[in-house]
């Protein structure tokens, strides 16, 4: 053996009959090469047993915190979390992508601005009229032109943001109406 190679990687099969997550980027990979397998490509994190997996660095701090949370509590978890500076604590169920970074992806300079915006007023009326005035187009043309890039309605898209931020803000143990209305869900008739 010469001192540049190496033998073949050993394989345990730690993961034969679990399922586990990697990142999105080389789910297909971690398929193909262990077909054993069962790959969860949307999860951030994964626990099967006694086996945990995650998509990556924020989401391994994700897992670490609902590890804890497991152990010791969720007062805990949500102490070492703020200590951390962490907005909210993610489950494992989570989408790798959320719907905003899929739609930055497709968005030119007006929808990206309007992203952002849509982000942080989740909580007030967010209907056609409102988001078509803020980029300057008329209701019938940012509809057509939303739909067409997004390949969803706005309404569609609108409510997607809402429930994912409902989902986020659930593990923190707040109050359900608190939720409600951080989300725009103000009205219960």
């Amino acid at each position: 053996m010469t001192p540049c190679s190496r033998p073949a990687p050993t394989r345990l099969g730690l993961l034969d009959g679990k399922r586990a997550t990697t990142h999105w980027s080389t789910c297909d990979k971690l398929a193909k090469l262990f077909p054993g397998v069962e790959v969860a490509p949307e999860a951030v994190y994964v626990e099967d047993g006694r086996l945990w997996t995650s998509a990556g660095v924020t989401t391994g701090i994700d897992m670490t915190l609902q590890m804890v949370a497991d152990d010791v509590g969720e007062s805990i978890a949500n102490a070492i979390a703020k200590r951390l500076v962490i907005a909210t604590r993610r489950p494992g169920y989570l989408s790798q992508v959320s719907a905003v970074i899929a739609a930055h992806e497709k968005a030119d300079p007006d929808f990206s601005a309007l992203l952002l915006w849509l982000q942080a007023h989740l909580s007030e009326p967010l209907d056609v009229a409102s988001m078509a005035a803020r980029i300057s187009m008329s209701p019938r043309t940012f509809h057509r032109k939303f739909t067409s890039r997004f390949q969803q309605t706005p309404a569609r898209f609108v409510e997607t943001l809402r429930l994912e931020h409902a989902q986020s803000l659930l593990r923190g143990g707040l109050a359900i109406k608190f939720i409600a209305g951080q989300c725009g869900y103000n009205d219960f008739s």
